[in-house]
């Protein structure tokens, strides 16, 4: 299977698009609300027909850039259990949780509104680019009216 980056990048697959954002997420890391290009980079590949086709799909990248964490959840056990008490384990894991429970709510939700955004941006283009492969062809074609 190839990857395609041009109008037809929706063929892709809604999991590759949102892999490919979360990707994209991870490595702009360094810039604050990077999550938030993540889902626009999804969002833009996926060029969903409808506003919450983007959505999800930048939610989607959202939730595969939030797995890592739950990796952290697994640390914050095992340091509980290196405590050799109950009530040391029971209390990182609560606060593991709700670290858990805030990064969910920023990678997911920011996502979700960096497709929110993408849609916006570029819903003509989107609508352009699933007509013209439908239909086949290439011509692109300028209309005063709408500019």
């Amino acid at each position: 299977m190839a990857l395609n980056f041009d109008d037809r990048s929706h063929e892709n697959g809604f999991w590759i698009n949102a892999l490919i954002g979360a990707v994209a997420a991870f490595v702009l890391g360094f810039i604050p609300f990077s999550t938030v290009l993540g889902g626009v980079v999804a969002a833009y590949l996926q060029k969903g027909e409808t506003r919450m086709e983007n959505v999800k799909v930048g939610a989607a990248a959202g939730a595969i850039f939030f797995i890592p964490s739950l990796l952290g959840l697994f640390g914050f056990g095992f340091l509980g259990i290196l405590t050799g008490d109950a009530t040391g384990f029971i209390v990182l894991m609560l606060f593991g949780i709700i670290l858990l429970v805030m990064a969910a709510i920023y990678t997911v939700g920011l996502c979700a509104l960096g497709g929110f955004i993408a849609h916006a941006v570029w819903e003509d283009d989107f609508r352009k680019a699933r007509t013209t492969a439908s239909t086949g062809t290439t011509t692109e074609t300028y209309d005063e009216a709408q500019y």
